[in-house]
Order: structure tokens, then sequence, then C-alpha cells
């Protein structure tokens, strides 16, 4: 799959013959409240995704973003706070953006957190919080995800 260089990531062309836009879609980007997911977020709204933020942030700061989505990009926009390492907020989650905008048609699983120290002083209960905020919990069958 390549994508048409004039239209960056807003159309993808898998073969010659075939274009598959992203506009109207209804993207899910955890962990988009700043860095790579936000930037991925934005992203997919320049080519006319809707967009369901997730990640942590103050409540000002959720609200600017929000509204930035609406005003510059037009979109249909949703956020969450949902912890990413924890399945009922998940599923909560996933519940919410299919009420507020519909079916989610792009899942970027982006969350997620760190901790810095050398190995042997690497903190198990450190490690388990990486790795479940990492590989979040995702039901492939649940309805409001289209598969």
């Amino acid at each position: 799959m390549t994508m048409l260089p004039e239209t960056p990531l807003g159309v993808l062309q898998p073969e010659a013959e075939e274009t598959v836009s992203l506009s109207g879609k209804l993207a899910l980007v955890t962990g988009s409240t700043s860095g790579i997911g936000l930037s991925i977020a934005r992203a997919l709204a320049v080519a006319g995704t809707h967009v369901a933020l997730n990640g942590f942030g103050d409540k000002a700061q959720v609200d600017r973003l929000v509204a930035e989505f609406r005003t510059k990009y037009k979109v249909k926009v949703d956020y969450s706070a949902a912890d990413m390492s924890k399945p009922a907020e998940i599923a909560a989650m996933v519940e919410q953006v299919a009420r507020e905008l519909g079916r989610v048609d792009i899942l970027v699983n982006n969350a997620g957190i760190q901790h810095v120290a050398p190995v042997e002083e690497f903190p198990l209960e450190k490690w388990d919080a990486v790795i479940a905020t990492s590989r979040p919990r995702f039901s492939p069958s649940a309805p409001p995800c289209h598969t």
C-alpha cells in the first residue's frame, strides 16, 4: 500500500486501480491528547476522518483540543479519559464513542507510559503498568467496532 504524495494520509493507494479514502471514517486514537497520538489524530482529521480522542489532560486542555478539531478540521470529535490499563474503562469508552459518533473504522493503539531505570532497578509494578497500558484489551467482537 502506498500513499499518494499530493494527499499525505488522505488517500491510500493499495493497488494502482484502487484508492481508499479516509474521509468520513471514524478513528479512535488512544493516547491522543499529546505527542505522537495527537499528531496522528490531527493527520487523520486533515484527511476528513472523524476522531475520538483519548488520554490524560486537564479539562481546559481537552476542551481546547476538541474545539480545535471541530473548528479547524471540521470533523466530529469526542473525548474519553479512559485508562487503557483498565478493561472496564476501555469498554465504556468504546460504547461512548459508538453512541456519540458511530462505528469505529480505525483503531490507533498509541497509548503508553514509561518508567526509566536501569534494568536491575526497574520495579515489577512499573513493568506491569507499562505492559498493561501498551496492550489494552479491546474486544474484537465488540459491536461498536467495524470488522
